[in-house]
């Protein structure tokens, strides 16, 4: 899959997990999934995107992996009410992006240091992950040519 990711998934609120690693998706990252309030998987690592994690993410109360990965031109800072989550864990190797709250919040497996040039998660077996019944996966590697 390759272009843009559309900033309207206000419209699927119901959301609890969202999977778009591995393609070609450029531009910023969507705001507007700050307002998935059920969201608790978050990976759109290994795609294009640029700039920072938008503010309105901080929101994401729910959210227990943030996986953005292999995504060398994000920039800034993870948002503070993130990171002072106690359940939520990182993912955000191969990007520019630094810690706010050091020492607090989920961990990414770097001990609170910034940037997380070098930080990795362990996710364990797939089996180890509990039921999702709303899920946007399957797109992975696809040849889907258009912007969603």
């Amino acid at each position: 899959m390759n272009g843009k990711l559309f900033d309207k998934f206000f419209y699927f609120r119901d959301l609890e997990q969202i999977h778009f690693g591995n393609n070609f998706i450029s531009n910023e990252l969507p705001a507007s999934i700050g307002s998935l309030s059920h969201l608790t998987t978050l990976d759109l690592s290994g795609n294009k995107f640029v700039g920072t994690i938008p503010a309105s993410w901080g929101s994401l109360t729910n959210l227990q992996r943030l996986i953005l990965r292999d995504n060398t031109e994000l920039t800034g800072t993870v948002p503070e009410a993130l990171e002072l989550l106690d359940h939520i864990r990182f993912d955000i190797d191969g990007t520019q992006l630094e810690k706010t709250v050091v020492g607090q919040g989920g961990s990414s497996g770097n001990s609170g240091q910034a940037p997380y040039a070098a930080s990795k998660s362990e996710y364990g077996a797939a089996s180890t992950y509990p039921h999702q019944n709303r899920r946007v996966t399957g797109v992975s590697r696809s040849l889907y040519h258009s912007n969603l």
